[in-house]
């Protein structure tokens, strides 16, 4: 995981050259590939220790969610940290990226931040209720905040637009008709396994009997 997303990294930092004979190895060895690739690693690790916080409670098990709860603040006060590094490093990597991060995405990255406050805070007291829900926004936030600072250059320091290296009209189309199918038939089943899971309703209350 790290490392596929320290290949965005590269990307952020517009190491990655449309002539691929012009690619070296820095362009996925900078400070900005590797900052990113440990960001994101810790923050699957943030929001699995939040959710995982969720299902120990709901089964009873204390000692578990202080488990999961010490580990989520950890994670998360290191995915804040790791967040303000890459910040800092894309200003000389990416003076532009770094300026509309600070300028026309700054309200979701204000977004992101005032939830990991909130989330970190609320673990400290104990509390599980909103966790999930204020996490996912955050993380949601930091990824549309990156987009919203990108937009439209698809590969930064080439010139690529995102309408540029775009699939035609038609497929485009068809992936977005096909995507609508597949929501629909999956996450439907997807939500009432998770509520039956959440309910504990999947277990057997039947004790199985030795064997004659």
């Amino acid at each position: 995981m790290g490392t596929v997303v320290g290949a965005v990294g590269a990307v952020v930092a517009g190491k990655v050259a449309l002539n691929a004979e012009r690619s070296t190895l820095t362009a996925w060895t900078n400070s900005t590939s590797i900052l990113t690739g440990c960001l994101f690693v810790a923050v699957c690790a943030y929001e699995a220790a939040v959710f995982l916080i969720g299902e120990a409670t709901t089964r009873g098990d204390r000692r578990l969610a202080r488990y999961f709860r010490r580990r989520a603040a950890i994670a998360g006060i290191a995915a804040g940290a790791l967040s303000l590094a890459d910040l800092i490093v894309l200003r000389s990597s990416d003076s532009m990226l770094y300026d509309r991060l600070t300028q026309r995405a700054l309200p979701l990255i204000v977004v992101a931040g005032a939830c990991g406050i909130v989330v970190v805070a609320l673990l400290v007291a104990g509390r599980a209720r909103g966790l999930r829900v204020l996490s996912a926004t955050g993380v949601a936030a930091v990824v549309w905040g990156w987009g919203v600072a990108q937009y439209p250059t698809l590969l930064p320091g080439t010139g690529l637009t995102l309408s540029d290296g775009s699939a035609p009209h038609a497929t485009l189309v068809a992936i977005v008709a096909v995507t609508i199918l597949a929501v629909a038939l999956v996450v439907p089943g997807f939500l009432l396994l998770f509520f039956l899971q959440g309910r504990r309703l999947l277990e057997s209350d039947a004790t199985p009997t030795a064997p004659e």
